[in-house]
């Protein structure tokens, strides 16, 4: 099999262009990653991630998006349901809030499959805290760090039993950060052993996680995504973290150097792929001619997403199981949090 580039990247608009097919299929990407941008009608996407597997040549390529729910959603009405925000799962009485997440998890899912995307950067296990970044309000599911473990363990395993591969983010959280990663760096002196306790439970059997762009410094004076020491000490060493460890979107504010410098700090630091998501193609070429290609460890942890990812999917009960969500979103409070900061980022 060729050699698999580390990097997720974006594309420029609804279909590739010549230049695009031509690099993806030169590059062989572990994954593309659509934005609103991107997407139009279910139909439109169908074909645009149809392109991609056939320009690079494999149907596993990791084809994600960013839908969490709430403001967070890249697949949104009239072609798509209304997905209620973590934060308004976490509201529930917790029977109910369990049934939700496992509804959200299974219909999401479902939407993916309808449109060929495969991989979901989601479920977000921050622990909210009274002065979160605006970067996080609504994404967090709760202040209780327990119930942020259990109800993104429902999702985590809903999405890996349907043939969805969730990205757990943000590793090792935000929880404590004053800015938005996508605007501006946070430093951290030192994150309370309650804001990782989610990371710690589900990380040691995610297959993919993604980093947070902050610095923590207890342990170094770089943010995470190019700390060595962060990488090795905590998300390997402490959260035990055997997956395919991502970036957070290489173009966010946060990160200093040119794309290249940020690409090759992030790989030698650890990072196993990196992600960037601006869609214009003269970075993603950048991007792809420095990122290196996924090491061994990396790709046999690249075999079981494969797998997962090309096993059979059957939906069952979709729209029984729609009614049920629909019930019960209405019985959850009204959140108002309009600011997305990756679509803010992308029009800077």
């Amino acid at each position: 099999m060729k050699p698999i580039k580390a990097a997720i990247v974006s594309v420029s608009g609804v279909k590739l262009t010549d230049a695009e097919k031509d690099l993806l299929a030169q590059e062989n990407p572990l994954g593309v990653a659509l934005f609103m941008r991107n997407i139009s009608t279910p139909r439109q996407i169908q074909r645009l991630t149809q392109s991609i597997k056939e320009v690079v040549g494999r149907d596993d390529i990791l084809l994600a998006v960013d839908q969490e729910g709430g403001r967070v959603c890249r697949l949104t009405p009239p072609y798509f349901r209304k997905y209620l925000a973590q934060a308004a799962i976490g509201q529930l009485d917790f029977d109910v809030a369990k049934e939700a997440a496992k509804l959200h998890a299974e219909l999401i899912a479902h939407d993916l499959h309808k449109v060929g995307l495969n991989c979901n950067f989601a479920p977000t296990l921050d622990v909210a805290t009274p002065f979160i970044t605006s970067a996080l309000k609504s994404r967090c599911f709760s202040k209780n760090p327990l119930l942020v473990t259990q109800l993104s363990r429902i999702i985590f395993e809903t999405y890996q039993a349907a043939g969805i591969i969730p990205c757990i983010k943000h590793l090792p959280g935000h929880s404590g950060a004053e800015n938005d990663p996508h605007l501006q760096l946070s430093n951290i002196h030192k994150i309370s052993k309650r804001f990782l306790y989610p990371f710690e439970k589900i990380a040691p059997a995610a297959l993919m996680a993604m980093t947070a762009h902050i610095v923590l410094n207890e342990i170094d004076d770089v943010p995470i995504t190019m700390s060595a020491k962060a990488i090795k000490q905590l998300i390997r060493g402490q959260f035990g973290f055997k997956g395919i460890l991502l970036s957070d979107a290489l173009e966010m504010k946060s990160l200093s150097g040119t794309l290249t410098e940020k690409t090759l700090t992030s790989r030698s630091a650890g990072v196993d792929a990196v992600c960037y998501c601006k869609g214009d193609y003269d970075g993603i070429k950048e991007v792809l001619d420095h990122c290196g290609y996924l090491n061994d460890t990396a790709m046999s942890v690249w075999k079981k997403i494969s797998a997962l990812v090309s096993r059979p999917y059957t939906p069952h009960n979709v729209s029984g199981k729609a009614r049920k969500y629909q019930n019960i979103s209405k019985q959850t409070p009204i959140i108002v949090d309009d600011y997305d900061a990756v679509e803010v980022l992308n029009q800077l």
